[in-house]
């Protein structure tokens, strides 16, 4: 018996989920870090503590205000941006996932029986090839 189970994300749903596992993450290591420094005998007490309380509520701050995060410095190498598709990317079937495209418009990722994406609606722009017709549509001869 075989069944399968194919599950959509919208890009904002992805993006959210990747930020509170990195937000996570990041206070993880830095209430870790803090409370291994706390053991350092040369610092006075509860300095780190207070440094670990103002990085989390600057972190919490930030992220809830939905204010951009620091920007990158010059040593830092830009993050990735995929180029901008002036068609929309047909993405052939492989081992792991079934034929499917990418709307030039948002990025979605639509299932190859859809003719317009499932988030903005634009129509699908790549070129799709009907199947040739049969020996019998186009020679009537033939029976």
């Amino acid at each position: 018996m075989k069944a399968t189970i194919n599950v959509e994300f919208t890009d904002d749903e992805l993006r959210k989920y990747a930020e509170d596992v990195a937000r996570r993450i990041g206070l993880n290591v830095i209430h870790d870090v803090i409370g291994h420094l706390g053991a350092v005998k040369h610092v006075a007490p509860g300095t780190f503590e207070a440094v670990e309380q103002a990085l989390v509520s600057a972190i919490a701050t930030g992220t809830k205000t939905g204010q951009p995060g620091p920007m990158p410095s010059a040593s830092e190498p830009a993050p990735f941006e995929p180029p901008a598709l002036d068609r929309c990317l047909r993405i052939e079937a492989n081992q792991n996932s079934d034929e499917s495209w990418i709307c030039c418009k948002c990025d979605a990722l639509n299932g190859v029986h859809r003719a317009a994406c499932r988030l903005c609606g634009h129509g699908r722009c790549d070129v799709v090839v009907p199947p040739p017709p049969s020996p019998r549509e186009t020679d009537p001869s033939v029976q």
